[in-house]
Formats: C-alpha cells, structure tokens, sequence
C-alpha cells in the first residue's frame, strides 16, 4: 500500500497541501494546543510554516505528516505520519499525531498511530519505531503506551525542540511482532471503560454481522451510539474479545445494551467479569431502575440481580428495529 494511500476503518491519509492552512488553523489556535511546541506561533504564520514543512518532508523523504480524513463526513480532523527525526545525533523514525480538540477522545488518534506504526514494520523501513513526547503531555503519551511503545529515556536534544525535555517512547520490530500474535488465554483479561482502546471495527464487524439485535446496522448509527454511552471493552493483551455499554443519566436509570464475548473466547468466564465490571462501575450505583433486553441469557443475567418487570403491562416501547 502507498503512504499516501494508508486507510483505516474510520479513516483516509492523504497529503497535506496549501489548501489545508486554514483548516489548520482550528488546531494552531485551539487553547493549550501550543503549549508543548517551542519556535512555532499559535497563528495563521504558524500554520503555514507547518504545512510547509511537511511538503518540505514529502520532497527529502517521501513522507511526513498527512492529513487524517474521517470518512464518513470528509472532515479534516488531524495529521498523523512517519517523520525522520534527528535525536541526541541518531536518526529515528517517528510516528507523530494531531488531533484537532473535537475529535479527541474518539479513538481515532490511537486508530491512525497504528496504522502508520504498522506501514513502518510492514514495509521494512526501520528496526525500531518512537514517538516523542513533551514531558508534560500526558494524553500523547498514554496514546503511545497504548500504541506499544515503551518510555526509554528523556532527551533535550531534538531537532527544531532543542532544550525542550521530550520522552523518547520506543517499540522494535520484535516487539511489534508479538503483538501481532494471536489472543492467548494465557494472558490476564482486562476490563476497560477507556474508549480509545475500543476496536470499533470489530465491534461493527460482531454488532452487524453476528448478532441477533443488531443484524445490519450502520457504522456511522454504531458509532453515535457508542460516543454515548458508557463503554467496557474486554481486552486479552492488546486484543478486544468483549464488549458491553450502558446508556444511563447516572442517577436513576440504565439500560444495559450490546453485550458480547467473541465466540471462540467464549466458556472462560470472561462474561462474568465483563458484567461484574459493569454492575461494580462508581456511576452505575444506586440506580432506581437498571434494566436490559436477552432472549437466551436469562440465568446469566439472574445471577446479577436481574428478574421480569415487576409490572409488565406499565412498560411500553416504541420499536423500530430497522432504524
């Protein structure tokens, strides 16, 4: 695949070009958005000068920061790329991200990290891949944790933020590698409510295509669906093998919706501790009303406390199963 071509579930890279200054400049004015780059200014100069240098990569390397496209709205919503970056004299190949403000928190950052991380190893084009990271910018690092790069060290002494004190984050080929193995239940299962790490592809791919509630629905419906909702991922490793989410107003009521175990994870106690997550989780307590729709797991569902309405014939719904 072409640099300029890369693809994600959610996401097209392209180049950056003059046109995407003003664009830009949401990200270069937003409050705080500056606070980790030194020798830029947080204005339309400023703008220019980074479009710039990234046609001035494209030119001497072939690569650099793209454009991130979020395909469903064709909105530029950040940049991502592989940088050749200049670090205490040793060259490196950096995987860099953006993100402008509203289009954080989404998982799109870690979705587009990946992807590059990926292109890096796939296409052999470096031992070792980093991220480098301002001391104090504690989101980008946990999105390179995440994106499995380890903290090696600090530096002062790189490239245009000479003095500036960065982490240099860190994962080699054969790192990289064992993460492409398979889940084994062999490693710990993780319940967490952090979306970033949401696999959204494969929750789409189960939600559509695997599940009797949900035969066919739109990514872009899922996707709402999932920005509002409290979400639990059920993760082997870096691997996601279940899901849950709630819709609630944290104070009376909750509906528990979309829970699953991959089929071949499935017998290993994993959904007893998916839902114990849930049920145990701070802002699902002390609800007045906490209910879900199954058609086959009721004495799963039981066991938690779960029973028929009490009085059924003062429910109604209203039901459009193919919305």
């Amino acid at each position: 695949m072409n640099i300029h071509e890369l693809q994600t579930p959610r996401l097209l890279a392209r180049r950056l070009t003059i046109a995407d200054i003003q664009p830009w400049l949401a990200y270069m004015t937003a409050p705080g958005a500056m606070r980790f780059f030194t020798g830029v200014d947080g204005n339309r100069a400023g703008a220019e000068y980074w479009i710039e240098r990234q046609l001035m990569r494209y030119k001497r390397d072939g690569f650099g920061l793209m454009a991130l496209i979020e395909r469903s709205s064709g909105q530029l919503i950040g940049q991502c790329g592989l940088l050749r970056q200049v670090v205490d004299e040793q060259q490196e190949l950096e995987v860099g991200y953006h993100l402008l403000p509203a289009w954080r928190g989404k998982g799109f950052g870690l979705e587009a990290a990946q992807a590059f991380r990926d292109f890096a190893f796939d296409n052999q084009m470096a031992t070792s891949v980093v991220s480098l990271i301002h001391i104090n910018n504690h989101d980008s690092q946990r999105l390179a944790e995440r994106n499995g790069l380890q903290r090696e060290r600090l530096t002062l002494n790189y490239g245009t933020f000479a003095d500036a004190p960065h982490y240099i984050y860190r994962i080699s080929r054969e790192q990289w590698q064992a993460l492409q193995q398979p889940a084994s239940d062999s490693q710990p299962f993780v319940v967490s409510t952090d979306k970033s790490r949401l696999d959204r592809a494969l929750i789409h791919q189960f939600l559509s295509c695997q599940s009797y509630w949900a035969q066919g629905i739109p990514e872009s419906v899922l996707n709402q669906a999932l920005e509002h909702s409290l979400c639990f991922g059920g993760y082997l490793g870096h691997h996601q093998v279940a899901f849950a989410r709630v819709v609630t107003d944290q104070a009376t009521f909750a509906n528990l919706l979309d829970v699953f175990v991959l089929p071949q994870w499935r017998g290993r106690g994993f959904s007893g501790q998916l839902l114990k997550a849930v049920m145990t989780h701070p802002d699902l307590q002390g609800l007045r009303r906490f209910m879900l729709a199954t058609r086959d797991a009721h004495a799963l569902y039981k066991r938690l406390g779960f029973g028929p309405p009490l009085h059924p014939n003062s429910l109604m719904e209203r039901y459009q199963p193919d919305l």
